[in-house]
């Protein structure tokens, strides 16, 4: 079983064919489907204000899904700081999950994969769900 998870996340996120599945916001949300698109700056910029530099950084584009995960998880401090995490999800993780979370269901070999996608996509809707009636 974990041979197979691990060619999953291999044939979904790393190659090295085409990837079905890309984690990185930009490539959904360009009209060119490339990396290091303007919503990566964007959230650079997002980034910055809490002096949030990514793990990888500058080897990984900053829109990974990866990344910007966990600068929710650093938002999670104060009322400022989860007022910009629904901004953040709101101009950000909730336009691209949803299409990201179907290609990888729809290119999955395995269940925890498909799995995984369809718990990520419930946890961004539902998060911003909560940020709302605790903001309002």
């Amino acid at each position: 079983m974990t041979s197979e998870v691990r060619w999953d996340f291999t044939q979904l996120f790393v190659g090295p064919y085409a990837l079905p599945a890309p984690a990185w916001e930009s490539v959904y949300r360009s009209n060119e489907h490339l990396l290091y698109q303007d919503t990566a700056f964007q959230v650079r910029k997002d980034y910055l204000k809490y002096n949030f530099i990514p793990k990888n950084y500058p080897h990984e584009a900053d829109d990974h899904i990866g990344f910007e995960l966990d600068f929710m998880l650093q938002l999670s401090t104060d009322k400022q700081a989860l007022k910009d995490s629904r901004k953040f999800l709101r101009e950000h993780l909730t336009q691209w999950i949803p299409e990201f979370s179907q290609d990888v269901q729809k290119h999955a070999l395995t269940e925890f994969y498909r799995g995984a996608a369809i718990i990520l996509k419930g946890f961004i809707a539902e998060d911003l769900i909560l940020l709302d009636e605790i903001l309002d």
